[in-house]
């Protein structure tokens, strides 16, 4: 597993999810407000416009559990994020 967290793919994951790690992060902006303020976050991407999409979509029917961004366990979630980043 240890391979899959150095890497440009994850560099720009974690990056996402450092700024989007719970779906109410993304959907409480509309679609097109999300890919405004995710487009820079992403990065360089072939279909930049479809993934954005794509995870927009994938936040609207997230069936995780609905804890608010400021909540221990999201602090604790950016936390081991940052972590593996400086790795």
């Amino acid at each position: 597993m240890a391979k899959w967290w150095h890497g440009t793919r994850t560099d720009w994951w974690i990056n996402y999810l450092l700024h989007f790690p719970v779906s109410g992060s993304v959907t409480r902006y509309s679609l097109e407000e999300f890919c405004e303020v995710a487009s820079p976050i992403i990065g360089h991407k072939v279909n930049k416009q479809a993934k954005l999409v794509e995870l927009y979509e994938a936040a609207q029917v997230s069936m995780g559990l609905t804890i608010p961004e400021e909540s221990l366990a999201c602090q604790t979630f950016k936390l081991q994020l940052r972590r593996y980043q400086r790795h």
